[in-house]
């Protein structure tokens, strides 16, 4: 267990302090040959880094379904969902798998609610994705094989295999990773690692900073 510098007690497998930017800032954009789902051309000034938009990275499913993060860009507000939180977690890694069974409760319904005890509220504004960094032993990377494992037992989850993209906010004793991402910019607006304790506050807080 330990304190952030916001007074967040999170619990991972890492010391790693979490760090914070609630800013909104639009993000410039480009003509693309290639529109996002909802028909946008995704931010050109991306980056892995808090404050930045994040890079409109893909991920593959069990059922070999592709993810992308553009497909969450929505800057004119023509979906309910404001924010993407991810979670990368292992397998091997208590803290992270208590934190995906926290987020998947047994309310789930799917992509949009978390079992949460605000979900009722914010089911429409928040959307979930689960990716699996490491599968049970620390450092060696997830298998398909464990990923269908786990979404055969979280049947309603967006879950995923991880990517080497996240480096930047965790080395392999790091987990769970959570992304924050505003959706109307797809601008990081908190990278943290452990599991916050207090999540359904601080994503409350992301949504209405004031």
């Amino acid at each position: 267990m330990r304190l952030t510098l916001v007074a967040v007690v999170v619990i991972g497998c890492s010391v790693q302090a979490p760090t914070t930017d609630p800013g909104l800032l639009a993000p410039s954009v480009a003509a693309c040959a290639h529109p996002t789902l909802l028909g946008y051309c995704y931010p050109t000034d991306v980056g892995m880094s808090v404050g930045q938009p994040i890079v409109d990275l893909a991920f593959t499913t069990s059922g070999d379904k592709t993810i992308r993060l553009g497909d969450y860009y929505d800057p004119d507000g023509k979906t309910p969902t404001r924010l993407l939180h991810i979670t990368v977690f292992a397998q091997w890694c208590g803290p992270s798998l208590a934190e995906v069974d926290f987020i998947l409760g047994s309310n789930f319904t799917g992509g949009n609610a978390g079992g949460l005890s605000w979900q009722s509220e914010l089911a429409p504004k928040v959307a979930f994705i689960e990716l699996l960094g490491d599968g049970v032993t620390m450092g060696v990377g997830a298998t398909v094989a464990e990923l269908t494992a786990f979404s055969t037992a979280h049947p309603n989850a967006t879950a995923a295999l991880a990517t080497d993209n996240f480096g930047a906010f965790f080395d392999a004793a790091a987990i769970p990773l959570n992304l924050d991402i505003d959706t109307r910019t797809m601008r990081i607006l908190d990278a943290s690692v452990g599991f916050d304790t207090n999540l359904d506050a601080s994503i409350l807080k992301l949504l209405d900073p004031g």
